[in-house]
């Protein structure tokens, strides 16, 4: 009877893990058994979860090191037999690496956007009887697209210039959302970088001494891609600007709430209208992103 030997499972089975419970004696069975199907056992070679490479999609590694397998000059995780990493454990590898500052307002301004683009063509102010204002005019029933009537041939004056006001600094505010998101894009998956490999333990030792070298160490061990402070003030001026954008839309609506334009009796008459779904999704992603600026501006680095 032939014996099992672990380097011609390790041969065949590249790079499998030999004291997998169950591993050595299906394989044992194996050669036990007189009519061998070199078929059955490239299956059992292949029972470790990694052959199965779509477990990888759906429960990623979070490892930021698996940004070196293709940059590291020595090959560490190479040689150490690491599988390569797929696209969603690299997008995690990258997010994971990143200055947290840069992360948090990249999620804050996919969000806003979402927002954003939601809220243009739908109501900023609800009538009675399923009527409502959006910025492109007036709608009698709010629950379809077509518009009673278009903002361009709006007799009030007053409510159509704010209408008009409001869908324009919407769109521009759009604009530079996606300027300061595709310039966070940019930071967090397009600029060099590779993490330092661990410290031996007699550097480490030295590092309990040299200053220098404890900074290091403890860079190591964050794997944290610090961004210079110029560009997070970049990217929040524009940030700040754009604030100033999101704000003009949501203000437009809310005087044309307070001061009823063209109505009749509004001094005696009970108001009728109400804030729509539109303007709450502008007042959310305005405060979203204010509180993005707190992060990227404000935010110490020795949080991160």
């Amino acid at each position: 009877m032939r014996e099992y030997s672990p380097q011609e499972g390790q041969n065949q089975g590249d790079g499998l893990l030999e004291d997998e419970p169950g591993f050595r004696k299906a394989v044992q069975e194996y050669y036990d058994n007189d009519e061998k199907d070199p078929l059955l056992l490239n299956e059992i070679l292949r029972e470790d979860d990694r052959s199965f490479d779509l477990s990888r999609y759906i429960f990623p590694r979070f490892n930021a090191q698996l940004l070196n397998y293709y940059t590291d000059p020595s090959q560490t995780l190479k040689k150490k037999k690491v599988e390569p990493p797929n696209a969603v454990e690299l997008f995690v590898a990258y997010i994971i690496a990143a200055d947290l500052r840069i992360v948090l307002y990249f999620i804050i301004l996919t969000v806003t956007i979402f927002f954003t683009i939601v809220s243009l063509p739908i109501s900023q102010i609800d009538l009675p009887n399923r009527g409502c204002y959006t910025y492109f005019g007036y709608k009698a029933d709010c629950d379809k697209n077509m518009y009673t009537e278009e903002v361009e041939l709006m007799a009030c004056t007053s409510m159509k210039t704010r209408l008009q006001a409001g869908a324009a600094f919407t769109i521009i505010g759009l604009v530079v959302q996606v300027f300061c998101f595709t310039c966070c894009w940019l930071i967090i998956f397009c600029l060099p970088f590779r993490l330092g490999t661990k410290p031996s333990k007699r550097k480490q030792q030295r590092a309990q001494s040299d200053v220098a070298s404890l900074a290091s160490t403890d860079k190591w061990m964050k794997g944290t891609k610090v961004v210079a402070g110029r560009s997070r003030y970049v990217i929040g001026g524009v940030g700040m600007a754009n604030l100033l954008f999101l704000l003009i839309p949501w203000a437009c609506v809310a005087s044309i709430y307070h001061g009823r334009f063209c109505e009749v009796d509004k001094d005696t008459t009970p108001r009728t209208t109400s804030y729509g779904a539109g303007f709450g999704l502008n007042i959310t992603a305005w405060l979203l992103h204010a509180l993005g600026l707190l992060i990227i501006l404000v935010m110490p680095t020795s949080l991160i």
